[in-house]
C-alpha cells in the first residue's frame, strides 16, 4: 500500500495493519479495511480518508496530515491500541464500473434524442 498525505490542520492519528487503516480522531476509532477491494477506487466520502484507490493490484491511499496551530507536520501513523471501533461500510467501483457510467448517455442526451425522434415524426406526418 502507498500512503500520500494532503496536508489539514486536523488531530488525528492512524494505525495501519496491511490494507487496513484504523482512524482515531476526538477519542473515537473508525476501521476503513480496504483488504478485498479490487482494482477501482473509493466512492464515498470518508472523513481524513481524502482518496483511495487501486490501480494494477497496488492500494494507493490520501490521507489528512495532520498540523499543528504554526502549521508544523504532527506524527500521522502511530502505534495505539484499538479496545472498540466502529467498521465503515463504503462503496467502492471497479474501473470497468466507473467506465460504463461515465460512457452511458446522460438524462439530457436521452432527451435531446426524444426530441429528435418526436420531429422526425412530424416531419413524416406522423408515419
Amino acid at each position: 500500500m502507498r500512503i500520500e498525505f494532503t496536508p489539514q490542520r486536523a488531530d488525528v492519528k492512524y494505525k495501519v495493519v496491511e490494507e487496513i487503516i484504523y482512524i482515531k480522531a476526538n477519542d473515537k476509532v473508525i476501521k476503513v479495511d480496504f483488504s478485498k477491494t479490487p482494482n477501482g477506487k473509493l466512492c464515498d466520502l470518508i472523513d481524513y480518508i481524502s482518496d483511495a484507490k487501486r490501480v494494477d493490484g497496488e492500494l494507493i491511499v490520501t490521507l489528512i496530515q495532520p498540523l499543528d496551530k504554526e502549521g508544523n507536520e504532527l506524527p500521522a501513523i502511530v502505534d495505539f491500541e484499538i479496545e472498540e471501533y466502529e467498521e465503515v461500510i463504503f462503496e467502492w467501483k471497479s474501473w470497468e464500473e466507473i467506465e460504463q457510467e461515465e460512457n452511458q448517455p446522460s438524462e439530457l442526451d436521452m432527451l435531446a434524442l426524444a426530441v429528435m425522434e418526436l420531429g422526425k415524426l412530424i416531419m413524416n406526418g406522423g408515419k
